[in-house]
């Protein structure tokens, strides 16, 4: 099947079925048959950081693969704003956790509260205006069903009082009050039953984190190792620098190239940091070790699977990878907030270490890889994430009469 990309969007012809109900964690989904099904979906996200456009691009994979008969999109609202609103949601978001990350955790803390939604009504006026593309595409394709992995879509959904169906997935491991601020959601779904249990609201599934089709079926481990060049008889340490290159991990590859010996260690740099892609090739192991230094690479599931340990930023998306191929985790300099949240759920689970003194990498490696330091495993999901979101949000029959109003069942 024939997946397109033209101007942002992806578009295929993807489809339901009805399955009755399913396990989301502590709340089963009951689905009444009332509602004609849905002809079309669309999943839109914002594009402030890689992890909201994987979740978006994973459902909408699951749906090509799962739901045939569903046509699906899937954009970034940053293709249909205006450059006023781009620069005040995208571009300032990556400013501020790259120049500012005190200010950023700063306003990130402030804003943590219920009455988020009074203050995105304050700016309808400059969202609608800004926003016109958006809802002409909108009205255009016409979907039954809308499903964001980023708190602005649903905001801006809100100023035009659509009657379609909006889900809203939270793509980290702790729920910003401004994420649940929006009355005009219909579910919101959560990675952990923890964060069900921190809100008052009803309206949450717990489904966990959806996961890249990429990262189900084997692959070949020692196929893998001859791919990238890897010592099979070695433990193979990765080190990640987050989609976007945020992190200068240029130290601590030159500290465990200096401090261990007999390691393949694979370095990725990030897709737009080409100064750290010189910088970490610059590097001369002192020790016995196998290095290699990638800029980017889209075959990120297959160096996570032969790995014994990865060094990352903790995104709510890799950890999630991380998580699913049940490996060990090393934590550095995440963002302030809602990264700070993701590295204190793995420590709380055991699942891994948040390194907070960059100089102690090597002997923490070295105890992990010589078995002194065991860490849990999370159990791995009895029914996919993807397919609890989507057979939710497309088979809940219920009677949808917009924005801040009830869903009324009815029955037959």
């Amino acid at each position: 099947m024939l997946i397109i990309k033209i101007h942002g969007v992806y578009s295929v012809a993807v489809s339901t079925r009805d399955c009755g109900s399913l396990s989301t964690g502590s709340n089963p989904v009951r689905h009444p048959k009332i509602m004609p099904s849905p002809k079309k979906i669309l999943f839109v996200y914002c594009s402030t950081g890689l992890g909201h456009s994987r979740v978006a691009e994973t459902l909408f994979l699951a749906c090509q693969k799962n739901h045939p008969d569903i046509e699906a999109k899937c954009v970034d609202i940053a293709d249909y704003s205006s450059k006023l609103l781009d620069l005040m949601s995208v571009d300032a978001y990556h400013f501020g956790v790259k120049k500012f990350p005190k200010l950023y955790k700063l306003i990130y803390e402030s804003t943590d509260f219920t009455l988020n939604a009074k203050f995105l009504g304050a700016l309808a006026p400059i969202i609608r205006l800004n926003s016109l593309k958006l809802l002409k595409f909108v009205k255009e394709f016409q979907p039954d069903r809308i499903v964001c992995t980023h708190f602005l879509p649903p905001a801006i959904l809100k100023v035009f009082k659509l009657k379609i169906p909006i889900d809203v997935v939270v793509t980290d491991y702790y729920a910003h009050k401004i994420w649940l601020a929006n009355n005009a959601v219909r579910y919101f779904f959560v990675a952990t039953k923890e964060i069900k249990e921190n809100t008052k609201k009803t309206n949450i599934i717990v489904s966990g984190m959806p996961v890249h089709p990429k990262f189900f079926g084997y692959k070949d481990p020692a196929a893998i190792k001859a791919k990238f060049g890897l010592n099979n008889d070695w433990p193979t340490v990765l080190l990640m620098s987050g989609g976007m290159g945020l992190v200068n991990t240029s130290y601590l590859a030159k500290n465990i190239c200096n401090n261990l010996s007999h390691v393949n260690l694979v370095a990725i740099a990030g897709r737009s940091n080409k100064k750290l892609f010189e910088k970490l090739s610059n590097i001369r192991p002192f020790n016995d070790n196998n290095y290699k230094v990638i800029q980017f690479t889209n075959d990120i599931d297959e160096l996570m699977r032969v790995s014994d340990v990865i060094i990352t930023k903790p995104g709510g998306i890799t950890i999630s990878e991380c998580l699913f191929l049940q490996k060990p985790i090393i934590m550095v300099n995440p963002i302030p907030g809602q990264e700070e949240h993701n590295a204190e759920y793995v420590v709380k689970k055991h699942y891994g270490f948040w390194l907070k003194h960059k100089k102690e990498i090597s002997a923490l490696l070295q105890k992990i890889l010589q078995g002194e330091e065991v860490l849990e495993k999370q159990p791995l999901p009895k029914v996919d994430p993807s397919e609890i979101i989507l057979e939710t949000a497309l088979n809940y029959k219920v009677a949808y009469t917009g924005p801040n109003q009830k869903h009324s069942k009815k029955t037959n």
